[in-house]
């Protein structure tokens, strides 16, 4: 598939949306980022008490994850991504992290290297059917 200014465009937004519904704590628009059978996986150390290892698949247990009440007050960012057609999907790496905004200067507490599988639904949109965290560690 050619993959057209149109579809970086709203691949950009679909990542836009992720980012600003998890930081808001809207389970659902989150979820609604992913396909109805969507996964979200965790490598070993994702930084999040119980989520290590774990792979969380489909609406429900995408909601339900996300509904855990958030302590920190936190931005969610990604970088461009990269995105290579592999025939049924796009695969798109891109780097992201999770900056601590309850402190001035703000602070970097985590970054990551994503790696998602980008189909195209029924209507046109893009969203994500799977989406893979490798936690890059930081030096202090």
């Amino acid at each position: 598939m050619d993959i057209t200014a149109e579809d970086r465009f709203a691949i950009q937004d679909l990542y836009a949306r992720y980012c600003q519904t998890v930081d808001r704590g809207d389970a659902e628009g989150w979820a609604e980022t992913f396909t109805e059978d969507g996964k979200r996986i965790y490598d070993d150390n994702p930084g999040v008490p119980g989520r290590a290892g774990r792979t969380y698949t489909g609406r429900d247990e995408l909601v339900t994850m996300q509904s855990v009440p958030r302590k920190l007050r936190v931005r969610h960012w990604h970088g461009l991504p990269v995105l290579t057609d592999k025939g049924d999907y796009l695969e798109s790496v891109v780097y992201g992290m999770v900056v601590d905004i309850s402190q001035d200067p703000p602070a970097v507490m985590a970054h990551f290297t994503y790696t998602d599988e980008l189909v195209r639904t029924a209507d046109g949109s893009w969203r994500m059917r799977s989406r893979a965290s490798a936690r890059d560690y930081l030096k202090i």
